[in-house]
């Protein structure tokens, strides 16, 4: 008996843009993290830049999230580490991600099929705007939280530099690179069982709505529509089974006879 490996790679405005904190926003410490970077001094001793540390100086807040960015690529190497560990062991994993880049999306397919899985992409599309508003709520959110003192809130709110967004929808693009990256990945790579698109039409709504589902019948055969797909899948399990074709009825004018 063999185990299907699975892996689901999703992509969505969750990643696309964290902003910068508006100007003149309140605060008045800064709040570092519980970890053994605190007591080293690494924290506000080297990973804190001196202009940020001016501006707490002077006044401003800054909890563990706004800084998350100064990380961003020792914390993508663990999460990289951590991926192949899940690999290596055949777990099925879910990638979140935001796969900016067609090329990169591509060669992380092609490692999943040589590792032997079976992958499912799912796209959320969102426009600029709707992306920008999503995300400052977000980080603000996080903010008041965390300058509330709510339970688990003690990290604070989370942004990436501003110019981000605008380099996933280049020359005012209306579709992200993250779709076009989604689509090579769904295309080119014969182990994607399974291609899920979704968009955000309404932003009050809670729930994104779908566009179209794409399926393969079998590894390295053409992505269908999902309907289309079920109707080939019945046709062929009908012809694999041996069941007869149903034909209509002869009549006598198939046999050229009139009344």
């Amino acid at each position: 008996m063999t185990t299907t490996k699975n892996v689901a790679v999703t992509t969505d405005d969750h990643h696309v843009t964290l902003p910068t904190p508006p100007p003149n926003s309140s605060s008045h410490t800064m709040t570092p993290p519980s970890s053994n970077n605190v007591t080293d001094n690494t924290y506000e001793g080297w990973l804190v830049p001196d202009d940020v540390r001016g501006l707490h100086d002077g006044g401003e807040r800054f909890y563990p999230r706004e800084l998350a960015s100064l990380v961003h690529d020792e914390s993508s190497q663990l999460s990289k580490g951590a991926r192949a560990d899940a690999i290596r062991s055949g777990d099925r994993i879910v990638l979140d991600t935001v796969l900016s880049n067609s090329d990169a999306a591509v060669r992380m397919g092609r490692m999943l099929e040589r590792a032997g899985y079976e992958v499912t992409v799912v796209e959320v599309e969102v426009s600029l705007d709707v992306s920008r508003d999503r995300t400052r709520d977000r980080w603000l959110r996080g903010y008041v939280e965390a300058e509330r003192g709510a339970a688990g809130s003690e990290l604070g709110g989370r942004w990436v530099p501003s110019t981000y967004p605008d380099s996933l929808f280049p020359n005012g693009a209306q579709q992200s690179t993250c779709l076009d990256a989604a689509s090579r990945l769904a295309t080119e790579n014969g182990h994607v069982t399974r291609f899920e698109r979704y968009q955000v039409v309404d932003p009050s709504k809670p729930s994104p709505e779908k566009i179209d589902v794409q399926v393969r019948l079998s590894a390295g055969s053409a992505l269908l529509d999902e309907r289309v797909a079920l109707v080939a899948k019945r046709a062929l399990d009908g012809t694999a089974s041996g069941r007869p074709r149903r034909t209509s009825p002869r009549t006598n004018r198939d046999h050229g006879h009139s009344r």
